[in-house]
């Protein structure tokens, strides 16, 4: 069986694909909703102010569960 690789998008990438703003993004974080490691990781881990890369499918289903009304 073949692995899919997995696929990491910007900020401004995955608002644009689910529809949403980085104040949200930023509020779910804030809330446990979304999870470093899981759902969004730092380019640069060893600096805390570094920008982050999301993995939309992760976010997609995550943020559907939290919001049923949610379509991507």
């Amino acid at each position: 069986m073949i692995e899919q690789a997995t696929l990491w998008v910007s900020t401004p990438e995955l608002c644009t694909q689910l529809q949403v703003s980085r104040s949200s993004l930023r509020r779910w974080v804030h809330s446990g909703l979304l999870r470093e490691g899981q759902h969004w990781v730092r380019m640069n881990p060893c600096c805390p102010r570094s920008d982050q890369l999301w993995q939309p499918e992760r976010c997609a289903v995550q943020i559907n569960r939290q919001r049923p009304h949610y379509r991507r």
